[in-house]
């Protein structure tokens, strides 16, 4: 079993919601996708020590050191509080756990926080401008270079050929009465490889450490589950020509990368596009309003009567006052008070009164008034539900 531990330069901004020295962010190498059919040969870390970025990898020689890489590993693990991995919940995680059933080792991940960075961001796929969720091609976006070209389908007949030779050589050496053949043990990847064995290790070293750095560089990308699931501070509105409400909010956190996108509300009556934009902290959704006739539908509509000549619903209770000519029992898409003024779409009732053009309306409509301008909490609140429940659908 080899032990490479070494600090690394890393100038990827740190924005996940947690103190560094608690982070271990972590990567596997494996034979195969099946925990059963396979064999474990290379776990890798990246935790924070003195000021810097340090990369721990474990790697096995041969199958038969994969319960003491295993075992380091959770060792290791224990100091720290929030395990960080890419899509690691659908793989990562329940192959060492099958590992560890398996030799019947007392290890879980029960007492430590699980951040899988694919699985936070996969909501929001839609939403951001991605071939795909690979790391690679994350990575690509981001315009990151990584030195390795191999997929992990690739090395693993890279690390049955490793097995092969590193075998051999040591037993040639031995034959030769030479020194038990060892990797050069200064810091880092070794740069220069020179046996067969040492060529092939240092290609699935690299992989891993390239894995590694590119999960750590990515991670930003928890920035935009906080922009998509509302987490942002309202800072006020403007109009524009009179038509878009133009609201401006900020996230705790910079995104990466500009989102631009829209969506569409659609109510009986009129198509509403709605436009995200967020850069950086900033946070802009432009909205149309609509000036004219809406109609608040009242829930309980036996208890109301309908007046043709006034096109509107009262109470049961006032229609008694009223001659029955001119009163009818009211129905579900008649028993509402209409009512023209300046309104904003939502996606649902959050903002009451809510208005419609139909009961069957799914979105609806609130009025805009100077008093709900000034009401930073509702006018928060009503923002954060449209993001969530129209562009994170």
């Amino acid at each position: 079993m080899q032990l490479r531990d070494y600090k690394i330069d890393s100038d990827a901004p740190y924005l996940l919601p947690y103190q560094k020295k608690d982070v271990l962010f972590f990567d596997i190498e494996t034979t195969g996708l099946s925990a059963s059919s396979s064999y474990l040969y290379l776990i890798g870390c990246i935790y924070y020590k003195e000021d810097s970025w340090h990369l721990k990898q474990w790697f096995s020689d041969g199958i038969e050191e994969e319960k003491e890489v295993i075992t380091l590993f959770f060792e290791f693990l224990k100091d720290y509080k929030v395990l960080v991995h890419y899509n690691g919940q659908g793989f990562d995680i329940p192959y060492l756990l099958t590992k560890v059933k398996r030799y019947k080792l007392r290890y879980d991940f029960e007492s430590i926080t699980s951040l899988d960075i694919y699985k936070e961001i996969l909501p929001y796929k839609k939403l951001l401008s991605f071939e795909n969720l690979k790391q690679k091609t994350v990575e690509a976006a981001f315009g990151l270079n990584r030195l390795d070209t191999f997929s992990g389908g690739d090395l693993i007949a890279v690390y049955a050929s490793y097995v092969g030779k590193h075998q051999y050589e040591m037993k040639h050496r031995k034959l030769l009465g030479e020194d038990e053949y060892k990797i050069p043990k200064h810091s880092g990847l070794p740069s220069m490889p020179e046996t067969e064995s040492e060529k092939l290790l240092y290609v699935l070293l690299l992989h891993n450490a390239d894995d590694l750095k590119g999960l750590l560089a990515i991670s930003r990308l928890i920035t935009y589950k906080g922009l998509f699931s509302g987490d942002l501070t309202y800072n006020g509105a403007r109009l524009i020509k009179d038509t878009i409400f133009c609201m401006h909010a900020t996230l705790p956190f910079a995104i990466p990368a500009e989102v631009l996108t829209s969506r569409t509300l659609s109510l009986k009556e009129v198509d509403f596009e709605i436009t995200l934009r967020a850069s950086k902290k900033d946070v802009y959704l432009l909205i149309p309003l609509y000036r004219g006739s809406a109609k608040y539908f009242y829930p309980d509509y036996k208890d109301y009567y309908y007046l043709p000549e006034e096109d509107k619903a009262i109470h049961k209770s006032v229609a008694e006052f009223v001659e029955k000519e001119y009163r009818v029992k009211a129905k579900p898409e008649n028993c509402y008070l209409k009512k023209e003024a300046v309104y904003l779409p939502q996606s649902d009732d959050t903002m009451q009164p809510a208005f419609r053009f139909t009961p069957k309306d799914k979105g609806a409509l609130f009025e805009l008034t100077p008093e709900l301008l000034t009401d930073l909490p509702s006018m928060q609140n009503y923002l954060s539900s449209l993001i969530k429940r129209l562009f994170c659908k």
